[in-house]
């Protein structure tokens, strides 16, 4: 303060220039000041009130409207992301846990097919057993299209024996492990195989590391599969939502209503909370209906969608102050600071009432 006095007598002219820097620099102090967790609750504030005034209120829409489109976009993609998020992880819960069970189990159950006192030899990338051949492991729980063996020890076998002679799933000679599934053969060499004695109980505890890689391969599969499903559905919303803003757009010219095409595409963009969550709790409570074909859903989620949407066009129209050109942006600005847009700082104010409690 005394600083501010003395500069003030000096040279009374700047004074009140230098006082009102003073002041800004110390507002900026403040801002800066502001706890990093304090911003994180207010953003977070700001984003579920976003949220459940789309969910819930027609009439929030005449304020969203006025907004810069970049705000309806950045919402856009954090509600697809948290939706398809959520759906993956509930569906990967259930999913993931069975597959890593039935795949240990099935190579468990195979395993526990040979005889205890079965031992396999790997040398100089040679295999031999030491059973009387061929050795046979019959397939267990066969279907009708199954093969009659599931693995099959012959050192002198061929290709031909794998569904000739043998009718087996594998067929294992003393240089290769022979394979064939939908119709693809597959050849694995035994030299690629590590050498030493191996029994049953080797091979079972072999089968539980491979536990682990399994559990760890799902989990990088589910992770990448959320990625390609998480950008195709972000496209494909983004096309039917282009659909819907026409069908807005037509209902408002019934209306009289002057709104450019941009702001029907934002209604649409917002209001496909509401059928987007239903979908949601649907999956999640598992309130599916197998006799229901996909159609169903789809034609429930567009009726939803297009009678939400089309009361809150209905509601613009109930406001005769709603125009193209936002007559009412006046009403949320505060006036505008000098030197700055007019437009800009209207669409900030108006942001700023929208994500307002």
């Amino acid at each position: 303060m005394e600083n501010m006095e003395n500069k003030a007598q000096e040279n009374p002219d700047t004074a009140g220039t230098d006082a009102d820097a003073d002041t800004a620099s110390t507002a900026n102090e403040k801002v800066q000041k502001t706890p990093v967790p304090q911003k994180l609750t207010e953003k977070l504030k700001a984003a579920l009130h976003v949220f459940t005034q789309s969910l819930t209120s027609p009439k929030y829409y005449r304020k969203l409207i006025q907004t810069d489109f970049k705000f309806s976009a950045k919402y856009y993609v954090v509600l697809v992301f948290i939706s398809v998020l959520a759906t993956s992880l509930y569906v990967f819960r259930q999913i993931i846990p069975d597959i890593e069970k039935e795949v240990a189990d099935d190579m468990s159950h195979a395993l526990y097919l040979l005889e205890e006192d079965l031992v396999i030899t790997i040398k100089e990338g040679k295999l031999s057993i030491n059973k009387e051949e061929p050795y046979i492991i019959p397939m267990p729980d066969r279907s009708e299209d199954a093969p009659a063996n599931l693995v099959v020890f012959d050192t002198e076998g061929t290709i031909e024996d794998l569904e000739g002679t043998y009718d087996t799933l594998v067929l294992v000679n003393d240089t290769n492990v022979l394979t064939k599934s939908g119709g693809r053969l597959q050849v694995y060499p035994v030299s690629s195989l590590p050498e030493g004695e191996f029994s049953q109980g080797d091979l079972l505890a072999l089968i539980e590391q491979l536990r682990n890689f399994v559990r760890v391969f799902l989990y990088v599969l589910s992770a990448l599969f959320f990625v390609v499903v998480l950008v195709l559905y972000m496209v494909l919303l983004l096309v039917y939502l282009l659909s819907m803003a026409l069908l807005l757009w037509f209902l408002g010219l019934l209306l009289n209503l002057s709104l450019d095409f941009i702001k029907y595409y934002k209604i649409a963009l917002h209001s496909v909370t509401l059928p987007l969550c239903l979908l949601l709790l649907s999956s999640l409570l598992e309130m599916s209906f197998a006799s229901l074909a996909f159609h169903f859903y789809a034609l429930a989620f567009l009726f939803v969608h297009l009678i939400f949407g089309g009361v809150v066009v209905f509601q613009l129209r109930s406001n005769e102050n709603v125009s193209e050109e936002g007559e009412d942006q006046e009403d949320f600005s505060g006036g505008v600071s000098s030197g700055g847009s007019p437009e800009k700082s209207s669409k900030d104010a108006v942001e700023g009432e929208v994500v307002r409690k």
